[in-house]
């Protein structure tokens, strides 16, 4: 790998790896924040005209997806609106299934979609998944899509990267968040409406179906033009449309102010978005590279729960980790104080809903790579970066303070460690206060 790029998106997330002969991976790209803060800039803008530019030229262009919430998803719907066919291949995560073989994300999200629409609080979570598969047909045709589960392989500029998250099946849901989906179902099938009531099973579990039929054909890549997945997406389409006509007449149900209570009931936003984040793609390089220190790991928005759950599958030494959820305190995990690294990569920023960088990242040896200082707690309370006293091993003389890094300030010199913080103003190194 060359570099890694890490835009300054607000609350949200772009990761750019460069590999060889000029090719990139992003990982995610999306953003909380409609005007990036501290300028006046769109973030639909800084995607359309800065980014896209950046890396026109790139002689391979990748994009991974680890999960479907709008910091993290938003900025390829623009990119793709902007540019058609923009990626060579784009990775998508495959549904995680519970022990009962049902993807309940999906499930949730319909329910959304039906009876919730756009204006209320849960709306806007993930029913984009529900649609990625019509999107990209639509926008990226000659991409050629993947679906990623746990135990897959795929290849960026020679290496090979194993994917650890998510399951393909007995995915462990939370109880809470199981309960809610289940809880929907009880209540539905209580109505004494039952003709319109099969109709919305009949159409969700056809639905629930498809989309797996989809992920699986693109289990080892396939282009969305192929005649067989074009069929499938085209039955996806047409039960989408059908659950939205359906939606008025649920409407008017006899459990209807039950199912709107639970759906917009906080618990049930919370919940829903924990599984969310849950289910994030998490990767890492297949082979362990604790020779030549270039092992990294990447986290999307992966609980605790589900870190701990993979510690056997992680290395004990990494060049580069991006820690999960953009270093909240929820989400830390005491797995990755386990494991030693060089380099940590938080990007956080300010949004009314966020959370702070957690001090507990402070204490980390590796240096931290922090897209916004202003909402770190260490450096309010300290009035000082953590970085400050850490040595790096990536500059020229061995032990150097991190403070001597040539690029802790905007420039335009190269980085000996190849990580850098991207905003409109120019790059810069990890120092950060």
């Amino acid at each position: 790998m060359q570099f890694i790029d890490i835009h300054d998106v607000g609350y949200g997330e772009c990761i750019v790896f460069e590999g060889d002969k000029n090719k990139i991976l992003m990982i995610d790209c999306g953003s909380m924040n409609t005007i990036l803060k501290g300028s006046k800039i769109k973030f639909k803008d800084y995607v359309i005209n800065f980014v896209v530019p950046r890396y026109s030229e790139a002689s391979e262009r990748n994009f991974l997806l680890t999960h479907f919430h709008r910091d993290h998803y938003c900025g390829l719907k623009y990119i793709l609106k902007s540019e058609k066919n923009f990626f060579d291949n784009i990775y998508i995560p495959y549904p995680a299934l519970n022990q009962d073989n049902r993807a309940l994300l999906l499930e949730i999200a319909i329910y959304v979609f039906v009876f919730l629409k756009r204006q209320q609080l849960c709306a806007s979570m993930s029913t984009s998944a529900l649609f990625i598969f019509e999107f990209l047909r639509k926008r990226s045709y000659k991409s050629k899509i993947f679906s990623l589960k746990k135990g897959n392989i795929f290849k960026f500029s020679g290496v090979n990267y194993k994917v650890l998250s998510p399951y393909e099946e007995t995915f462990p849901y939370s109880q809470n968040f199981s309960q809610i989906v289940y809880r929907l179902d009880e209540l539905l099938k209580s109505s004494w409406q039952t003709e319109i009531v099969e109709k919305f099973f009949y159409l969700k579990n056809l639905f629930c179906e498809e989309y797996v039929k989809c992920s699986k054909l693109c289990q080892k890549g396939t282009f969305l033009y192929d005649e067989e997945i074009e069929q499938l997406i085209e039955k996806l389409s047409n039960s989408a449309v059908e659950l939205n006509k359906l939606s008025k007449n649920l409407m008017s149900i006899d459990v209807i102010n039950e199912i709107l209570l639970i759906l917009n009931d906080e618990k049930t936003r919370f919940e829903y978005s924990l599984a969310q984040n849950s289910a994030s793609i998490v990767f890492q390089n297949e082979k362990n590279n604790s020779s030549s220190g270039n092992n990294v790991l990447m986290t999307g928005d992966v609980t605790s729960e589900i870190l701990k759950l993979l510690e056997n599958d992680l290395f004990q030494f990494y060049n580069v980790i991006k820690v999960p959820h953009h270093g909240t305190n929820n989400y830390c995990s005491e797995v990755l104080d386990r494991v030693s690294c060089s380099h940590l990569i938080i990007s956080n920023g300010e949004y009314h809903a966020g959370g702070k960088i957690s001090a507990e990242y402070a204490k980390h040896n590796a240096i931290k790579h922090c897209t916004n200082s202003k909402n770190c707690d260490y450096l309010q309370k300290n009035n000082s970066c953590c970085n400050r006293l850490i040595f790096c091993d990536s500059l020229s003389k061995n032990g150097e303070h991190s403070t001597s890094c040539k690029n802790k300030f905007i420039s335009t010199s190269k980085n000996k460690c190849g990580i850098y913080v991207i905003n409109v103003n120019g790059d810069r190194g990890c120092y950060c206060d």
